[in-house]
């Protein structure tokens, strides 16, 4: 009976399916296959020239690889057909006795070396290195010779001839050796002390100064890690390493926060200083100086270049600090050598003067100086005191010698006056009075005692030889009057009027009227005249005597 169309279409699809994966899997046996063909042949190609080349150690890695893919071939079920490697295995175990007969021919020389250097008197280390060498270039031999594929060997009679004699020759080195081992194993355990020290200490906290002190023990210690063995030094090594870095985080850390602190106090203080003048901005300068010796330090070229930095804001403030006060020491020495000018200026004209007139131009723009001048001391205005003192009374001699000459010039005018008032001769009595004005005119007197001598010539013009007797009686009043003043004795004649003189002046006084003064008394005696020559001389020569006792008691003005 036919099937319904349904299952049929369902077996086709099978079948189909089937016939799908079968050719799959038979193209990927030959893909497989090709692989490996391909693979043999480039393998044994290089196993040929490795062994053509005497590489035995390639050639014997290139011959298991090539048998490999001959039974990974043989498994996928590719056909059997002679392949070449039957040869170059033939040409590979002839290449490898020819090699293990040159590495015996060079193992027994290695065997009689160390035998001849058995009892040498060497270096041990030297004895060791060389041993070690040795066993070294033994082994390579032996690795070479080995075949991967076969179980190991026993020990053939060389192997052990050449164990016997590194013995041998060992033997002499090994208390040393034993020794040596015991100072490295104490170091050994000194370091790991040293190291776990430095490991527990990172586990706390650690100052700067301390973490910088165990970084520079680190590093003293790092050399004697050439003190111990090979397989020891690795691991402390790499233990000495992570503890560096450690502390170098740590110090990292500390000057990264050093650094930044300086570089906020720098700012702080430009602020500061931009703010203040004067004494409040060298005052901040000083502050800030004291503030920057407390702060922590970082390394060397670090602090170096922040203080620098630091040193750029603050120097400019004591600059302009130190030069105002040169420039205010400067002015105050320019003020004290102005003083000192002064004072010797003022001690030059108390004892050199010129005259009266130039010395008190002088003084008075010397006072003016001094005047302009600030911060005496009590020193200066005591000194400059005394000059002044010294000065006016020199001044005072000045004018009392000045005053003297003048008055002296006077009487001797008012003398040839009184001699032209003699001459009998009116045309020679007004030729000598003539001759007299311009002697007159040309005198250095003062105003009053001109006026004076003129108001006498005025009066001798009108009555030049008889007397008039108020005139004489006004002389001898005037002649009283000066010898009161002056406190010398009248003469008997005029004792009267003296005492009638002196009752005036006493009632004067009480009445609040004012004395006679001696200037007065000069000026009406100069300008008195009338009085013919022998009346008046006896009177003139008392009112002389009586002026020069008061004029050297109290200098006429």
């Amino acid at each position: 009976e036919a099937l319904p169309n349904a299952a049929n279409d369902l077996l086709d699809q099978r079948i189909g399916d089937w016939l799908s994966a079968a050719q799959a899997r038979q193209a990927a046996s030959l893909a497989e296959r090709s692989r490996l063909q391909e693979a043999l042949r480039q393998c044994l190609q290089g196993y040929a020239d490795a062994v053509a080349n005497g590489q035995l150690r390639q050639a014997r890695e290139l011959r298991g690889q090539a048998h490999a893919l001959l039974a990974s071939l043989a498994a996928a079920g590719a056909p059997t057909r002679a392949t070449p490697i039957t040869s170059i295995d033939q040409d590979f175990d002839q290449l490898a006795r020819w090699q293990h007969w040159s590495n015996d021919a060079q193992r027994k020389q290695l065997c009689e070396q160390i035998h001849a250097s058995i009892g040498s008197g060497e270096h041990p280390d030297a004895v060791l290195n060389r041993v070690k060498a040795a066993q070294a270039q033994w082994q390579q031999w032996h690795d070479a010779e080995r075949d991967p594929s076969r179980v190991s060997t026993a020990e053939t009679a060389l192997d052990k001839r050449f164990r016997s004699l590194c013995d041998q020759a060992l033997q002499p080195a090994r208390p040393y050796l034993e020794k040596r081992g015991e100072l490295r194993a104490r170091k050994h355990q000194d370091l790991q002390a040293f190291i776990a020290g430095i490991e527990q200490a990172l586990t706390a906290e650690l100052t700067a100064t301390a973490a910088a002190g165990l970084r520079r023990q680190l590093i003293e210690r790092w050399r004697e890690l050439d003190e111990l063995s090979g397989r020891d030094r690795k691991p402390l090594s790499e233990r000495l390493r992570q503890a560096k870095e450690a502390l170098d985080l740590r110090l990292q850390t500390h000057h990264d926060g050093v650094v930044a602190d300086k570089q906020k106090f720098i700012a702080q203080t430009r602020r500061q200083l931009l703010a203040a003048n004067g004494a409040d901005a060298v005052s901040a300068a000083k502050s800030a100086m004291a503030k920057w010796k407390t702060l922590a330090h970082s390394d060397r070229k670090t602090d170096d270049a922040l203080w620098t930095e630091f040193r750029r804001l603050v120097d400019p403030v004591f600059a302009q600090a130190q030069a105002e006060q040169q420039a205010s020491a400067s002015a105050a020495a320019s003020e004290r050598q102005a003083r000192s000018d002064i004072l010797q200026a003022l001690r030059d004209l108390a004892t050199n003067p010129a005259d009266l007139g130039q010395l008190d131009t002088t003084l008075a723009a010397l006072k003016l100086r001094w005047q302009a001048l600030t911060g005496s001391s009590r020193d200066d205005e005591r000194a400059y005191d005394q000059a002044l003192a010294a000065l006016a009374l020199r001044r005072q001699t000045m004018q009392s010698a000045s005053h003297r000459a003048a008055r002296q010039r006077v009487l001797e005018l008012h003398q040839r006056l009184l001699a032209c008032a003699a001459i009998a001769d009116p045309q020679g009595r007004a030729e000598a009075c003539a001759e007299w004005q311009v002697v007159l005119a040309e005198a250095a007197i003062p105003n009053a005692e001109q006026k004076a001598l003129n108001a006498h010539l005025a009066s001798l013009q009108q009555r030049a030889t008889t007397t008039d007797p108020a005139a004489c009686a006004r002389l001898e009043r005037l002649a009283v009057q000066a010898e009161i003043l002056a406190g010398i004795d009248s003469p008997a004649a005029s004792v009267g009027l003296r005492k009638q003189l002196q009752m005036e002046r006493l009632a004067n006084r009480l009445g609040g009227g004012a004395a006679p003064v001696a200037s007065a008394l000069w000026l009406d005696w100069l300008a008195l005249g009338g009085i013919a020559a022998p009346e008046r001389a006896p009177l003139d020569e008392r009112l002389r005597v009586a002026f020069g006792v008061l004029f050297e008691r109290a200098p006429a003005p």
